[in-house]
Protein backbone atom coordinates (compact mmCIF):
# COMPACT_ATOMS: atom_id res chain seq x y z
CA UNK A 1 0.00 0.00 0.00
CA UNK A 2 1.44 3.38 -0.93
CA UNK A 3 0.94 6.39 1.32
CA UNK A 4 -0.08 9.77 -0.05
CA UNK A 5 1.43 13.19 0.58
CA UNK A 6 -0.66 16.14 1.67
CA UNK A 7 -0.16 17.72 -1.73
CA UNK A 8 -1.89 14.69 -3.26
CA UNK A 9 -4.96 14.81 -1.02
CA UNK A 10 -8.46 15.65 -2.16
CA UNK A 11 -7.86 15.51 -5.94
CA UNK A 12 -11.58 15.68 -6.68
CA UNK A 13 -12.05 18.94 -4.80
CA UNK A 14 -8.81 20.44 -6.05
CA UNK A 15 -9.01 19.24 -9.59
CA UNK A 16 -7.45 21.62 -12.07
CA UNK A 17 -9.66 22.28 -15.03
CA UNK A 18 -6.73 22.16 -17.39
CA UNK A 19 -7.88 19.33 -19.62
CA UNK A 20 -6.33 19.38 -23.04
CA UNK A 21 -7.13 22.72 -24.58
CA UNK A 22 -3.88 24.60 -24.04
CA UNK A 23 -3.71 22.47 -20.99
CA UNK A 24 -0.03 22.94 -20.36
CA UNK A 25 2.98 24.43 -22.11
CA UNK A 26 4.44 20.92 -22.23
CA UNK A 27 1.53 19.56 -24.29
CA UNK A 28 1.60 22.55 -26.58
CA UNK A 29 5.34 22.08 -26.94
CA UNK A 30 4.92 18.61 -28.37
CA UNK A 31 2.63 19.73 -31.18
CA UNK A 32 3.99 23.25 -31.73
CA UNK A 33 7.56 22.02 -32.11
CA UNK A 34 6.54 19.90 -35.10
CA UNK A 35 6.33 21.23 -38.61
CA UNK A 36 2.93 21.50 -40.35
CA UNK A 37 4.04 18.73 -42.70
CA UNK A 38 4.62 16.44 -39.73
CA UNK A 39 1.35 17.44 -38.11
CA UNK A 40 -0.65 16.57 -41.21
CA UNK A 41 1.32 13.43 -42.07
CA UNK A 42 -0.85 10.39 -42.68
CA UNK A 43 1.04 8.23 -40.19
CA UNK A 44 3.04 8.91 -37.06
CA UNK A 45 5.01 6.58 -34.82
CA UNK A 46 3.57 6.57 -31.27
CA UNK A 47 5.87 8.12 -28.65
CA UNK A 48 4.10 6.51 -25.71
CA UNK A 49 3.17 2.93 -25.15
CA UNK A 50 -0.40 3.92 -24.23
CA UNK A 51 -0.81 6.29 -27.19
CA UNK A 52 -3.30 5.33 -29.84
CA UNK A 53 -2.10 4.90 -33.42
CA UNK A 54 -2.10 8.09 -35.47
CA UNK A 55 -5.06 8.64 -37.75
CA UNK A 56 -5.49 10.32 -41.09
CA UNK A 57 -6.03 14.07 -41.09
CA UNK A 58 -9.31 15.62 -42.16
CA UNK A 59 -9.24 17.66 -45.37
CA UNK A 60 -12.41 19.48 -46.41
CA UNK A 61 -12.97 21.45 -49.62
CA UNK A 62 -14.85 24.56 -48.52
CA UNK A 63 -15.32 25.85 -52.05
CA UNK A 64 -13.85 28.95 -53.66
CA UNK A 65 -10.33 27.58 -53.39
CA UNK A 66 -10.53 27.34 -49.60
CA UNK A 67 -9.54 24.20 -47.71
CA UNK A 68 -9.96 23.25 -44.04
CA UNK A 69 -7.51 20.79 -42.54
CA UNK A 70 -7.50 19.16 -39.10
CA UNK A 71 -4.50 17.06 -38.09
CA UNK A 72 -6.67 14.14 -36.93
CA UNK A 73 -10.10 13.12 -38.23
CA UNK A 74 -10.71 10.64 -35.39
CA UNK A 75 -8.71 11.79 -32.35
CA UNK A 76 -8.75 10.06 -28.97
CA UNK A 77 -9.68 11.74 -25.69
CA UNK A 78 -6.89 14.02 -24.50
CA UNK A 79 -5.58 14.80 -27.99
CA UNK A 80 -4.29 18.20 -29.05
CA UNK A 81 -4.95 18.95 -32.73
CA UNK A 82 -4.05 21.74 -35.08
CA UNK A 83 -6.62 23.16 -37.47
CA UNK A 84 -5.62 25.02 -40.61
CA UNK A 85 -7.52 27.06 -43.19
CA UNK A 86 -5.76 27.52 -46.54
CA UNK A 87 -6.67 29.81 -49.41
CA UNK A 88 -4.99 31.36 -52.44
CA UNK A 89 -6.99 34.51 -51.71
CA UNK A 90 -6.87 36.81 -48.72
CA UNK A 91 -9.10 35.83 -45.79
CA UNK A 92 -10.01 37.63 -42.58
CA UNK A 93 -11.96 37.17 -39.34
CA UNK A 94 -11.37 33.40 -39.27
CA UNK A 95 -12.95 31.82 -36.18
CA UNK A 96 -14.10 28.39 -35.12
CA UNK A 97 -16.57 26.62 -32.86
CA UNK A 98 -15.65 23.27 -31.31
CA UNK A 99 -18.32 21.63 -29.12
CA UNK A 100 -19.03 24.41 -26.60
CA UNK A 101 -15.83 26.43 -27.03
CA UNK A 102 -14.95 29.36 -29.29
CA UNK A 103 -11.70 28.73 -31.17
CA UNK A 104 -9.37 31.58 -32.11
CA UNK A 105 -7.23 31.35 -35.25
CA UNK A 106 -4.00 33.20 -35.95
CA UNK A 107 -2.59 34.07 -39.37
CA UNK A 108 0.47 31.94 -40.03
CA UNK A 109 3.66 33.41 -41.48
CA UNK A 110 7.16 32.24 -42.20
CA UNK A 111 8.74 29.28 -43.95
CA UNK A 112 5.92 26.88 -42.98
CA UNK A 113 3.44 28.75 -45.17
CA UNK A 114 3.35 27.66 -48.86
CA UNK A 115 4.24 30.40 -51.31
CA UNK A 116 1.20 32.36 -52.39
CA UNK A 117 -1.07 30.81 -49.74
CA UNK A 118 -3.10 32.56 -47.07
CA UNK A 119 -2.97 30.30 -44.00
CA UNK A 120 -4.72 30.52 -40.64
CA UNK A 121 -4.11 28.05 -37.78
CA UNK A 122 -5.63 27.19 -34.42
CA UNK A 123 -5.09 24.71 -31.60
CA UNK A 124 -7.99 22.35 -31.01
CA UNK A 125 -8.21 20.32 -27.80
CA UNK A 126 -10.18 17.17 -27.06
CA UNK A 127 -11.02 16.99 -23.36
CA UNK A 128 -9.82 13.94 -21.46
CA UNK A 129 -13.40 13.32 -20.36
CA UNK A 130 -15.12 14.28 -23.62
CA UNK A 131 -17.65 11.57 -24.45
CA UNK A 132 -16.75 9.46 -27.46
CA UNK A 133 -18.85 10.18 -30.52
CA UNK A 134 -19.31 12.33 -33.63
CA UNK A 135 -18.76 16.10 -33.38
CA UNK A 136 -18.73 19.05 -35.74
CA UNK A 137 -15.99 21.66 -36.00
CA UNK A 138 -17.35 24.79 -37.66
CA UNK A 139 -15.23 27.56 -39.16
CA UNK A 140 -16.37 30.96 -40.42
CA UNK A 141 -14.65 33.98 -41.94
CA UNK A 142 -14.66 36.54 -44.72
CA UNK A 143 -13.07 36.71 -48.15
CA UNK A 144 -11.35 39.80 -49.53
CA UNK A 145 -14.60 41.03 -51.11
CA UNK A 146 -16.50 40.64 -47.85
CA UNK A 147 -18.30 37.44 -48.79
CA UNK A 148 -18.99 35.03 -45.94
CA UNK A 149 -16.88 31.89 -45.67
CA UNK A 150 -18.17 28.81 -43.85
CA UNK A 151 -16.85 25.29 -43.56
CA UNK A 152 -17.50 22.23 -41.40
CA UNK A 153 -15.40 19.22 -40.45
CA UNK A 154 -16.82 16.04 -38.94
CA UNK A 155 -14.55 14.60 -36.25
CA UNK A 156 -14.98 11.31 -34.41
CA UNK A 157 -13.72 11.30 -30.83
CA UNK A 158 -12.50 7.88 -29.74
CA UNK A 159 -12.01 6.50 -26.25
CA UNK A 160 -8.44 6.97 -25.01
CA UNK A 161 -6.51 4.30 -23.16
CA UNK A 162 -4.99 5.58 -19.92
CA UNK A 163 -3.76 3.82 -16.76
CA UNK A 164 -5.72 3.67 -13.52
CA UNK A 165 -4.20 3.56 -10.04
CA UNK A 166 -6.30 2.10 -7.20
CA UNK A 167 -5.38 2.95 -3.61
CA UNK A 168 -6.89 2.28 -0.21
CA UNK A 169 -6.24 5.10 2.23
CA UNK A 170 -7.57 6.46 5.51
CA UNK A 171 -10.95 8.23 5.10
CA UNK A 172 -9.51 11.59 6.18
CA UNK A 173 -7.27 11.48 3.10
CA UNK A 174 -10.30 11.45 0.80
CA UNK A 175 -12.85 13.78 2.40
CA UNK A 176 -11.74 17.40 3.01
CA UNK A 177 -12.58 19.32 6.14
CA UNK A 178 -14.71 22.50 5.80
CA UNK A 179 -11.68 24.78 5.55
CA UNK A 180 -10.09 22.68 2.82
CA UNK A 181 -13.37 22.39 0.91
CA UNK A 182 -13.81 26.18 0.98
CA UNK A 183 -10.26 26.73 -0.29
CA UNK A 184 -10.76 24.14 -3.05
CA UNK A 185 -14.01 25.80 -4.18
CA UNK A 186 -12.27 29.19 -4.30
CA UNK A 187 -9.42 27.76 -6.38
CA UNK A 188 -11.84 26.07 -8.77
CA UNK A 189 -13.70 29.34 -9.33
CA UNK A 190 -10.49 31.15 -10.27
CA UNK A 191 -9.36 28.35 -12.55
CA UNK A 192 -12.72 28.17 -14.34
CA UNK A 193 -12.43 31.88 -15.15
CA UNK A 194 -8.81 31.49 -16.24
CA UNK A 195 -9.29 28.54 -18.55
CA UNK A 196 -12.52 29.87 -20.00
CA UNK A 197 -10.59 32.87 -21.32
CA UNK A 198 -9.31 32.76 -24.88
CA UNK A 199 -7.33 35.59 -26.47
CA UNK A 200 -8.15 36.50 -30.07
CA UNK A 201 -4.46 36.56 -31.05
CA UNK A 202 -1.50 34.22 -30.63
CA UNK A 203 0.62 35.40 -27.70
CA UNK A 204 3.79 33.47 -28.49
CA UNK A 205 6.49 33.50 -31.13
CA UNK A 206 9.00 30.82 -31.97
CA UNK A 207 9.02 27.09 -31.19
CA UNK A 208 8.14 25.45 -27.88
CA UNK A 209 10.40 22.90 -26.20
CA UNK A 210 10.25 20.23 -23.51
CA UNK A 211 11.58 21.84 -20.29
CA UNK A 212 14.23 19.13 -19.75
CA UNK A 213 17.19 18.34 -22.01
CA UNK A 214 17.17 14.93 -23.69
CA UNK A 215 13.50 14.28 -22.87
CA UNK A 216 10.95 13.76 -25.64
CA UNK A 217 7.78 13.11 -23.62
CA UNK A 218 6.51 12.82 -20.06
CA UNK A 219 4.38 10.32 -18.20
CA UNK A 220 1.14 9.92 -16.27
CA UNK A 221 -0.94 12.01 -18.66
CA UNK A 222 -4.55 10.88 -18.38
CA UNK A 223 -3.84 8.61 -15.40
CA UNK A 224 -6.85 8.22 -13.12
CA UNK A 225 -6.63 7.60 -9.39
CA UNK A 226 -9.31 5.68 -7.53
CA UNK A 227 -9.25 6.26 -3.75
CA UNK A 228 -11.28 3.88 -1.61
CA UNK A 229 -13.38 2.99 -4.63
CA UNK A 230 -14.09 6.63 -5.56
CA UNK A 231 -12.87 7.65 -8.99
CA UNK A 232 -11.28 11.07 -9.38
CA UNK A 233 -10.58 13.23 -12.38
CA UNK A 234 -7.76 12.10 -14.69
CA UNK A 235 -4.33 13.66 -14.39
CA UNK A 236 -4.26 16.40 -17.02
CA UNK A 237 -0.60 17.31 -16.61
CA UNK A 238 2.60 15.62 -17.71
CA UNK A 239 5.18 14.40 -15.19
CA UNK A 240 8.85 14.85 -16.08
CA UNK A 241 10.98 13.31 -13.30
CA UNK A 242 14.61 14.31 -12.83
CA UNK A 243 17.19 14.49 -9.99
CA UNK A 244 17.52 17.61 -7.84
CA UNK A 245 19.73 20.19 -9.54
CA UNK A 246 18.66 19.33 -13.08
CA UNK A 247 18.27 22.52 -15.18
CA UNK A 248 14.62 23.25 -16.04
CA UNK A 249 14.12 25.41 -19.13
CA UNK A 250 11.21 27.63 -20.02
CA UNK A 251 8.94 25.96 -22.57
CA UNK A 252 9.12 29.17 -24.59
CA UNK A 253 11.63 32.01 -24.45
CA UNK A 254 9.39 34.97 -25.16
CA UNK A 255 5.77 36.02 -25.22
CA UNK A 256 4.35 38.99 -27.06
CA UNK A 257 3.07 40.37 -23.78
CA UNK A 258 3.39 39.54 -20.12
CA UNK A 259 1.17 36.65 -19.12
CA UNK A 260 0.80 34.68 -15.93
CA UNK A 261 2.96 31.59 -15.80
CA UNK A 262 1.06 28.45 -16.70
CA UNK A 263 3.86 26.14 -15.57
CA UNK A 264 4.36 25.31 -11.91
CA UNK A 265 7.51 23.55 -10.78
CA UNK A 266 7.77 22.10 -7.32
CA UNK A 267 10.21 19.82 -5.59
CA UNK A 268 8.95 16.80 -3.69
CA UNK A 269 11.35 16.54 -0.78
CA UNK A 270 10.02 13.21 0.39
CA UNK A 271 10.94 11.37 -2.83
CA UNK A 272 14.22 9.54 -3.33
CA UNK A 273 15.62 10.51 -5.72
CA UNK A 274 14.04 13.93 -5.50
CA UNK A 275 11.88 14.92 -8.42
CA UNK A 276 10.81 18.05 -10.18
CA UNK A 277 7.12 17.93 -10.97
CA UNK A 278 5.94 20.09 -13.86
CA UNK A 279 2.33 20.88 -14.78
Amino acid sequence: MRSLKKSEMFPKQRQILRRSFLATPVLIAVIAAATPAQLFAQTKKPQHKTAAPAVKPAKIDCGGGIELRVSGASPTQGTLLIAEVRSAKTLSDIAGKWIDRDISFWQATGASVPKGANVWRALLGVDLEQAAGDYKFNVTGKSADGAAVACEASLVVRIGKFPTERLKVAPNFVEPNPEQAEKAAEDQKKLRALYATSTPEKLWTGPFRIPLDGVKSGGNFGKRRVLNGKSNSPHSGVDLPSPTGTPVHAALRTFRRNVRRACRCRQHRDHRPRLRHLH
